[in-house]
């Protein structure tokens, strides 16, 4: 007889055709289309789950059951093939684990064969964070910062549903220009920290952010027939240094290009000011580069290797020339003169456009071999250290605070400079995560301002800056970088007076992740396999840290969750960074990547080789793991399927944090998974069994459903079937369509994994 229930066909959703396995998946999707609450209780509120009626019973009538001690039924027509567990397995809450006897957790340990698979389901339907799930609450709201604070256990937390979830902001409609159309009655709030007060001049700048309109920035990628001609005239002439199968592309193949760098990269590493960017004036390598990362976002990827190519040879070239002149001062005829001409490359807040865009040159290209393809990934390395070089030629340690009363036209070349030089503070750092080597440059270094707005970064002419300005009295007032990563180390709150930019909030994060790397490098954190682990008191501060930024987070209007929000990435891009930033402070895994792809990812090797470190359980790890959890929660909630498919334009320290969100998952499962097997699920903490049981409520919304339910072992093969199911997920998610090499990387090392673990559940291999 083979495995599990039988199964039947189940008609698609007569709203919208979508299909599902199972009847019970449904109904509860049929009744998003009705809005129907079937699940009534005594007291007259109704519900659309059953799961939640079951919380509102646990928490305003201090039972899990009605009055009455008959369970809850709907007032619907139930199909009549559905059993009692089916109806279980869909539930994703179930009463308290505290409310369970001593001899129930006792007897959980070591069940029958007969009671296994009912005893996990409803194992599985107790979870103090259905949160998750709560349809009062937005797809894209935050965790609230108290659940990372370990001073409260978790099962203590979810307890209290006033924290469960933030305010949740309300999106304003978008016009045909991508204006949010905002109303007396709608007003854009942020994901707010408890406590934080809106004030004016917040409500003022969530006005007044806007979208720019396609019809305002369309003239960005027009590649005209003399801009073209001028091309070619540069390629002609630098014919000698440039590959010998360039071919420039024609106008309308560079504009589709550009046009796709802007729509789809820009705004993930925002340094390029598109209001005053024309291609008429921009320097040749800087059209290539954008053109070559442009082009991969169009598929055409051989061409987008050409043109990296050619913009790469033109770079070289300028840097070749700036090298020239440093050589004919140094060699002067007089030590006066020597002196007097050296004194003019001294580090200055001012740089000449051409050397602004040939940095920015860089930027592009050093994205580009990063995550691309092994035979342009040693160039990342090299790259870096030129870029390195320019960017502290650019007064990087220099304060570049703006005084009051700056034109427009003076702001922008300040605003560009900063955000050119933090882009590549952030490259840097995006490399140390990647490749486990020391960034090029340190957050003592930096010694500039944070960057502004979007809204006022995105202000099409001098009078909409300045209107914005007038109406937003000390809404843009700047902020020392140096000083404002010192406050949020010390756990300070950084958001009280003014809120930090999107951009700002980014910057500090990778400066917080930055700190963690070089402490964990302190302790030897990184040898060759060897477990080690922050002093608690140190884990504590960062902790601290890492709080005081989420909380500035969810100060700033700009902050969002939701990839395709008309704000922008930077808010979604940073909240990756603060997962990794967890992991790395309770976990030590090896770098992902190497400089070639001779050998097999260590990582591969560490999962092939049974040799992968059991994560030490702790109230930090458990701040990890529900990271994790809320992590593929976002793309569970969205449709996997749609995500792996979509996911293109996301920015690839989601898959890097994504990478290791799995890992840890895995590891720490299967340390449970030993505990359980050894000692009994009495042995785990009430946090761990949330933390499990929401994990769990994640995989039964997939089609790998079936693959976690049908099982007839005890709980520690059902946990190792559990890591295996997430990292399957994960990995279906970078399945789809890909830009830059390294998604691609990501997903087939994950594949690797989970075909791993698969190996081992079926031929019972036991760690």
């Amino acid at each position: 007889m083979p495995k599990g229930r039988p199964k039947s066909q189940v008609a698609p959703c007569r709203f919208c055709s979508k299909q599902f396995k199972r009847q019970e998946h449904l109904q509860r999707h049929e009744r998003t289309h009705t809005r129907e609450k079937p699940y009534l209780c005594e007291c007259g509120k109704d519900y659309a789950r059953q799961d939640l009626l079951v919380r509102h019973q646990r928490l305003d009538h201090q039972s899990g059951t009605p009055a009455s001690g008959s369970p809850p039924t709907p007032h619907e027509n139930v199909s009549p093939h559905l059993a009692p567990n089916d109806l279980t397995s869909c539930s994703t809450n179930m009463p308290s684990t505290q409310a369970m006897s001593d001899s129930t957790v006792s007897n959980l340990s070591l069940p029958s064969t007969s009671q296994t698979v009912h005893s996990i389901l409803d194992f599985q339907s107790t979870s103090g964070l259905d949160f998750l799930w709560d349809e009062a609450a937005t797809t894209f709201d935050f965790l609230p910062s108290v659940f990372f604070n370990t001073d409260y256990p978790l099962s203590d937390l979810t307890d209290r549903p006033e924290l469960h979830t933030n305010p949740a902001p309300v999106h304003p409609a978008i016009d045909a220009y991508g204006t949010p159309q905002i109303t007396p009655e709608i007003e854009v709030q942020p994901s707010r920290a408890p406590g934080v007060v809106s004030n004016d001049n917040d409500a003022l700048l969530r006005r007044a952010l806007v979208a720019t309109s396609d019809a305002a920035s369309s003239w960005l990628w027009t590649i005209t027939a003399t801009t073209h001609s001028s091309l070619l005239h540069t390629i002609r002439c630098k014919a000698h240094i440039l590959p010998k199968e360039f071919r420039l592309p024609s106008r309308h193949a560079l504009s589709r290009y550009l046009e796709s760098y802007f729509r789809a990269f820009d705004n993930h590493l925002p340094f390029v000011h598109k209001p005053t960017f024309s291609t008429k004036t921009a320097a040749p390598e800087l059209v290539l580069s954008m053109a070559a990362v442009g082009a991969l976002y169009r598929f055409e990827h051989p061409r987008g290797y050409l043109l990296y190519f050619a913009a790469k040879a033109l770079v070289d070239d300028q840097i070749a020339q700036r090298s020239d002149h440093v050589v004919s001062h140094l060699t002067a005829r007089s030590p006066e003169d020597r002196v007097a001409r050296f004194s003019m490359t001294s580090p200055t807040i001012y740089i000449p456009k051409h050397i602004l865009q040939t940095i920015q040159a860089l930027l592009v290209l050093l994205t580009m071999s990063s995550w691309a393809d092994s035979p342009i990934v040693r160039d990342s390395m090299s790259m870096a250290g030129k870029l390195a070089m320019l960017v502290r030629e650019a007064a990087l340690s220099v304060d570049d605070e703006r005084p009051d009363g700056l034109a427009w036209e003076s702001w922008v070349r300040n605003e560009e400079r900063r955000r050119t030089l933090f882009v590549a503070y952030v490259l840097f750092n995006l490399q140390s995560i990647a490749f486990s080597v020391p960034p090029m440059v340190l957050s003592h270094e930096v010694v500039l301002c944070l960057p502004s707005t979007e809204i006022e970064w995105n202000a099409q002419t001098a009078a909409e800056w300045e209107n914005l300005r007038l109406t937003n009295v000390g809404a843009f007032e700047e902020r020392c970088f140096q000083e404002t990563l010192s406050q949020v180390l010390a756990g300070k709150s950084v958001y009280e007076h003014k809120t930090v930019s999107a951009f700002g909030n980014y910057v500090l994060i990778h400066g917080c992740y930055q700190q963690i790397f070089f402490e964990r490098q302190a302790s030897g954190g990184f040898l060759p396999f060897h477990k080690s682990t922050f002093r608690p008191d140190v884990v504590r501060v960062f902790e601290g840290a890492l709080r005081a930024w989420q909380n500035s987070w969810e100060a700033t209007a700009e902050s969002t969750l939701d990839p395709q929000s008309p704000k922008g990435p930077l808010g979604f891009n940073a909240t990756a960074l603060l997962r990794l930033a967890y992991i790395r402070l309770n976990s030590n895994l090896p770098p992902f990547r190497r400089f070639d792809d001779i050998e097999p990812s260590p990582i591969i090797n560490m999962f092939a080789n049974a040799t992968s470190q059991a994560v030490e359980r702790s109230v930090s790890v458990d701040r990890a793991i529900l990271q994790c959890i809320h992590a593929l929660s976002i793309p569970v909630r969205a449709g996997v399927a749609y995500v792996a498919r979509t996911q293109v334009d996301w920015s690839i320290q989601h898959a890097l944090c994504n990478l290791e969100c799995a890992l840890l998952l895995c590891n720490w499962l299967e340390s449970v998974a030993c505990v359980v097997e050894s000692s009994g699920m009495a042995t785990l903490r009430e946090d761990e069994k949330e933390l499990l049981a929401a994990l769990s409520s994640l995989v039964r919304e997939t089609e790998l459903m079936d693959d976690l339910l049908d099982i007839q072992d005890g709980y520690a093969v059902h946990f190792r079937r559990l890591a295996w199911c997430t990292t399957k997920l994960w990995a279906e998610i970078f399945s789809g369509g890909y830009v830059f090499e390294i998604s691609h990387l990501v997903g087939t090392t994950l594949s690797d994994i989970a075909d791993i673990l698969e190996q081992r559940l079926l031929g019972g291999h036991i760690r």
